[in-house]
């Protein structure tokens, strides 16, 4: 994740979707999944298409029979699995080091 900046939510959703990276998955699951606040939600998501790490897609159905709006489902591209890989990676070597900084 060279030169990006991972904020605690994009990291939270990164983790979710790194669990399943083949899963096709709507907003309001990331966001209870991932406990981001729905309003935050389509931020973060955006600026991670907007990065590479996650693809987007429109549900193919008929809004008026299903009785809803179409969902737009998101899924980790390889980059993102690798992005979200390291991230994690990085979070887990500082909780190892029980957040300590040299002075």
């Amino acid at each position: 994740m060279t030169n990006r900046k991972v904020t605690r939510n994009a990291l939270q959703v990164l983790i979710v979707m790194a669990r399943h990276p083949e899963k096709h998955q709507y907003a309001l699951e990331l966001s209870r999944d991932a406990e981001v606040n729905v309003g935050t939600i389509y931020a973060v998501l955006a600026r991670l298409e907007q990065q590479g790490l996650v693809s987007s897609t429109v549900e193919g159905i008929d809004p008026i029979a299903e009785g809803r709006p179409a969902r737009r489902y998101y899924l980790l591209t390889a980059e993102g699995l690798a992005a979200a890989r390291e991230e994690i990676r990085k979070t887990q070597r500082l909780m190892t080091l029980g957040g300590r900084i040299n002075a």
